[in-house]
């Protein structure tokens, strides 16, 4: 071979070197070489790679002339090969409207019509509104409690001109009282008004309740809470219910990804306050009592005669007593 030919291979092979460095599981080898000219022969040698062609396909700037170890070869792919992921789209649909959603949300914090008069006549500022509704206009309290006789677990957000914002009230606070048996009307003889605690899906309630006292006497508390798909957690003189909905979310919470009882009410809990959660009651050991008994909860749901309860030992004191309101009276 003349020495042209063996320069022009010898330069191939060094510009090939850093060129076709492979990326996985890189081997090297290195190569000896003799040059021979007139004046005499040169014998040097260089590292390449075992492997002729690269595993994957990049864009490595090298600088020409110079011959980097395949360990310092940074890997960088080229911004057109970047694919764009499902939530930077997102984040670019909405970076744009940042600023004007912001201040969408600020302004449910406060009502100009607050300081008008409502138009019920009764000569009260329109100082409570509705979050748990739709677009419910800001009116007085008692035109609030009128809307709300079937959906007495809205929170009430009441404008508080000291203060300058909305205080969260449940329905009690604006002197309504919850009444059992009369589908929310009122009770010509109301008997056992107490304050009691319901845990519903939006927080936990202090709220105020009567049984009706025209139909029987004593009133049957049990089967008037029932009606009223409010669950006690006792039998015996019941301070503590929670919603049958709520009881229901718990348990597809439960099912879908093993949600704990005492994690769930710490999130009620929240909804109802999340700046001082600990003025809120606890219903946890309540709770419990109510949750061994979901099997029974769920006969309610389907129907199945009560051969097919499973668990109902746990539940002997309560289930005695509704087992007797469910052959007469269909609960749901």
């Amino acid at each position: 071979m003349s020495t042209g030919r063996k320069r022009k291979a010898v330069g191939e092979l060094l510009n090939a070197a850093p060129n076709y460095v492979p990326f996985r599981n890189p081997k090297l080898k290195r190569v000896h070489y003799t040059i021979t000219d007139s004046v005499g022969s040169t014998t040097s040698s260089t590292v390449v790679s075992r492997v002729p062609v690269p595993v994957a396909t990049y864009n490595v700037p090298v600088q020409r002339g110079s011959r980097p170890e395949s360990n310092d070869v940074k890997i960088t792919p080229s911004c057109n090969e970047k694919k764009r992921t499902q939530n930077g789209e997102l984040l670019d649909d909405f970076g744009d409207h940042f600023d004007e959603l912001g201040k969408l949300l600020l302004d449910a914090e406060a009502d100009e019509e607050t300081a008008l008069m409502c138009a019920c006549g009764s000569g009260m500022k329109r100082n409570t509104k509705c979050y748990d509704c739709i677009e419910y206009p800001a009116a007085c309290k008692d035109c609030f409690v009128q809307a709300h006789l079937h959906n007495p677990f809205h929170w009430a957000e009441v404008w508080d001109d000291e203060s300058g914002f909305f205080v969260r009230h449940d329905i009690s606070k604006l002197g309504h009282v919850i009444q059992l048996g009369h589908n929310g009307m009122a009770c010509k003889s109301p008997v056992g008004v107490r304050l009691v605690t319901v845990v519903h899906g939006n927080g936990v309630h202090s709220t105020r309740l009567s049984f009706c006292g025209c139909r029987e006497m004593p009133p049957y508390k049990i089967r008037q809470l029932m009606h009223a798909r409010l669950f006690p957690a006792t039998t015996k003189d019941p301070h503590t219910m929670f919603t049958i909905s709520m009881l229901k979310e718990f348990q597809l919470h439960n099912l879908e990804y093993k949600k704990a009882a005492y994690d769930y009410l710490g999130a009620l809990r929240r909804l109802s306050d999340n700046s001082f959660t600990a003025d809120i009651p606890n219903p946890y050991s309540a709770f419990l009592r109510v949750d061994s008994s979901t099997e029974l909860i769920q006969y309610f749901a389907t129907g199945l005669p009560a051969i097919f309860w499973s668990g109902a030992r746990h539940v002997q004191s309560l289930g005695s007593t509704l087992i007797q309101i469910a052959q007469g009276h269909p609960l749901i």
